[in-house]
């Protein structure tokens, strides 16, 4: 519907025709009851009054009563002004209940159409007006049409002063309801003095005489006009002259005040409310982002522009190895840190750096920090620039980083040790096709010596010279074999305690006297199952490195450790070996205080015929790691430049499934004991090997299996443990049986066991709990000869 019964700014306009289409239905339901005296719209009741009556009569009447000057005409203005201020508060409550109304626009919508339906005036509200629900608010308008104007013109009436006043009172009345403040309307211009139009100005009151003021400045033509009108006050019920000029003043300063208090109360429990809201959410989105940072797995830190750490957690302080205190009180540029490949990197190329100069995400880039402990933790760092919301500068960074150390530690192992494996490959199949060479230059050599030996003796020696070179040769191919794991190994009981004590007399000439030798043997070691001549090689090639690394010093010295550990999985990582598992290890440490080695040293120090001496001493360090490799061991080195050299030989304690089929290669046959009690493991471990037989122990049934399937081929006895946790001795049988061995097997046990079953499975013996040493023995030589 077009808007025809208003006149609004453009913006205005969808509002205004909603509220026009809700008026115009509204009043179409009017109809008049004359026998009943009443007047209906929409079932509500109304009243038509002439409008002389309440505007020029109104006057004229109410001065005749106290006499016709500024005092009564105030008095009558103000009576006027608050009947009419009541009646738009109140019809303004019940258009908003009716039409579902919040909005304050939307409030005020209905009050200028139910204006003119109801024939007060025409409204045409100015561009220049700015209704706001604060003290801000203001409101320029006319009034065409006005009915207290065209009654004054009708009656030929002559007035000074504008008379429009229910007009302003209604209007400021049904404003004030609908925007929620105080509100104020003065009539400015007015027909019935002669303006050209009848214009109000509405605005709360602690602000219209300002408002007037403004408009009378833009308007100066309008000055004159404009100094007669006045703010309106309200009537007081006391009669006495005096005492109403009086009263009407109070009561205008107390409502004038009361409003000024309830706005500014409302107002202050309004910010006070939004504040408190405010803190709360701003303390609840700290502590959300507090714990999020703690929650995150890695590093977080903020920078500042300036390079200054100022917030960090916990996962940062641990990767960089600071305490809070330490870290926040650094800036980027106090840090050591390396690149990928070594080498220094440089405070520009941080990430943290290229994203405060750029005020750019900076990708993922991989740094090295070495930490106070002299370690080195390597993270994936990334930073994103941080701005002021004002000028959108940049302030600062974020910068996350993921702890890589373990995984890169697990890289570096896994590719040395595959250069290892390749290198390793690579020497066993030189020293086998060497060996075939050199069979023919001695053989060769041998004959041609025995042909010349009595013909021409300075050729003899030519041949032999020959043989001992071809000789030498082969040590060097045997040292290719041992580093590539592949020489043969001849297995026994090795003490390595008695062994180091013994080798330390005859090496005691390689160290310098003034060196202090220390040794720190745990008691009660377990002897090894091991090839002893490689074990030598080993325990003198490290205490000869030793030797070497120092000069002849008193504040040198030398330390040798032996103990037993149990290692776990997570331990033997940092370790370099071979099939290793978790258990029980020896362990010999050869620790000096000589001049130790750089990171990049330690690195190439199992290459083959690497070396920091002087000149070449064979396979060193790599023939060493080859035999520990074969024995299923593991090694590591430990070594700072100034500070010496650690190194470290985890030798396996074959008492459980930590066997192999390289050292089960005995004349006597090899034995697979499977009990669960460990005294028992030790007696028939003892007595077997003893005797000449390899053994190789479990502690379980199903550990047993596995080995029995790992070395089935030189298994040639298996003595089962009846009872034990888990799977029984003649489950463990059935399993043997079923994967198609005839392997011979004693069952022992404790209690009564089933012949029937036993015999079943194919056991011809079972020795009963608690048995001799020669009790075992003879059954074991009696089943190893029935099944020759």
């Amino acid at each position: 519907m077009p808007l025809t019964h208003v006149r609004v700014p453009q913006h205005l306009k969808p509002v205004f025709e909603q509220a026009q289409e809700f008026v115009e239905r509204y009043f179409a339901e009017q109809r008049a009851i004359p026998e009943r005296g009443t007047l209906e719209v929409r079932g509500e009741r109304y009243v038509l009054v002439r409008a002389a009556s309440l505007s020029v009569e109104f006057h004229q009447t109410f001065r005749r009563f106290y006499g016709d000057d500024d005092e009564t005409r105030g008095v009558v203005h103000a009576l006027l002004f608050d009947v009419a201020h009541a009646m738009g508060l109140a019809d303004a409550e019940s258009f908003a209940k009716r039409m579902n109304l919040s909005e304050p626009i939307a409030r005020l919508s209905a009050g200028p159409l139910h204006f003119a339906r109801a024939g007060w005036a025409f409204v045409d509200i100015s561009e220049e007006s700015r209704p706001t629900p604060d003290e801000g608010f203001f409101l320029l308008f006319d009034h065409p049409y006005s009915f207290e104007s065209d009654a004054w013109l009708s009656a030929n009436k002559v007035t000074e002063a504008p008379v429009c006043t229910m007009n302003a009172g209604y209007s400021s009345g049904w404003c004030e309801h609908s925007f929620g403040v105080p509100l104020v309307a003065v009539e400015i211009l007015c027909r019935a003095k002669g303006d050209e139009a009848c214009r109000f100005i509405m605005a709360t009151p602690s602000r219209i005489e300002a408002q007037i003021a403004r408009y009378a400045e833009r308007h100066p033509e309008h000055a004159p006009s404009i100094a007669r009108c006045e703010v309106p006050g309200f009537l007081s019920q006391r009669t006495d002259r005096e005492l109403l000029r009086r009263n009407l003043e109070l009561e205008q300063r107390a409502q004038e005040r009361a409003r000024k208090l309830v706005s500014i109360n409302e107002q202050l429990k309004h910010d006070i409310a939004v504040r408190e809201k405010t803190e709360a959410a701003l303390s609840a989105s700290i502590e959300l982002n507090e714990r999020l940072i703690e929650a995150l797995p890695g590093g977080v830190v903020y920078v500042t522009a300036e390079g200054a750490v100022v917030r960090a957690n916990a996962d940062a302080c641990r990767i960089l190895g600071l305490s809070w205190d330490e870290l926040t009180q650094r800036y980027t540029n106090q840090f050591d840190t390396v690149y990928e490949d070594g080498s220094p990197a440089h405070v520009a190329d941080y990430p943290v750096t290229r994203a405060i100069l750029t005020g750019q995400t900076q990708p993922a880039t991989t740094l090295g920090v070495r930490k106070p402990d002299g370690e080195t933790s390597w993270a994936v760092f990334r930073a994103v620039p941080t701005r002021e919301p004002a000028t959108q500068a940049v302030n600062g960074a974020v910068v996350t980083f993921y702890d890589i150390t373990e995984r890169k530690r697990f890289e570096d192992k896994l590719r040395h040790a595959q250069k290892l494996e390749s290198l390793g490959v690579l020497a066993g199949g030189l020293a086998h096709d060497f060996n075939n060479l050199l069979v023919s230059i001695l053989g060769n050599a041998s004959y041609g010596r025995s042909l010349v030996v009595s013909q021409n003796p300075d050729l003899a020696e030519v041949f032999a010279d020959i043989e001992t070179g071809a000789r030498r040769a082969a040590e060097l191919t045997k040292q290719m074999l041992d580093y590539a794991g592949q020489s043969k190994v001849r297995v026994e009981s090795v003490d390595l305690s008695v062994m180091v004590q013994e080798m330390m007399k005859l090496l005691k000439a390689l160290i310098p006297k003034q060196v202090q030798v220390r040794y720190q043997f745990q008691d009660a070691l377990p002897s090894l199952l091991a090839d002893a001549t490689q074990i030598r090689q080993v325990v003198m090639n490290l205490i000869t490195n030793a030797a070497e690394a120092m000069e002849d010093d008193s504040a040198n010295r030398l330390v040798i450790s032996l103990e037993q550990r149990h290692l776990t999985r997570e331990a033997l990582e940092r370790f370099l070996g071979e099939e290793t598992e978790p258990g029980p290890y020896v362990c010999l440490e050869v620790e000096d205080t000589g001049v130790g080695m750089s990171p990049e040293t330690v690195a190439r120090v199992f290459d083959p015929f690497f070396s920091t001496k002087f000149k070449g001493r064979g396979l060193g360090m790599a023939a060493v790691l080859g035999i520990v490799r074969s024995h299923h061991g593991a090694i590591g080195v430990d070594s700072r430049e100034g500070q010496g050299t650690k190194v470290t030989v985890l030798w396996p304690v074959r008492s459980s499934e930590h066997g192999n089929a390289q050292v089960l290669d005995r004349a006597r046959g090899s034995i697979l004991v499977v009990d669960d009690d460990e005294g028992v493991r030790a007696v028939l471990r003892r007595a077997l090997t003893g005797e000449g037989y390899n053994v190789v122990a479990a502690s379980d049934a199903s550990i047993g299996l596995r080995l029995f399937e790992r070395h089935r081929e030189v298994i040639s006895l298996v003595i089962m443990d009846v009872t034990m946790p888990g799977v029984s001795g003649f489950d463990a049988v059935k399993t043997i049986r079923s994967r198609g061995s005839r392997v011979p097997v004693i069952l022992s046990s404790g209690y009564e066991v089933d012949s029937t079953l036993a015999t079943a499975l194919g056991v011809e013996r079972v020795l009963a709990k608690p048995y001799d040493i020669l009790a075992l023995l003879e059954a074991v030589e009696a089943m190893l000869s029935s099944s020759a």
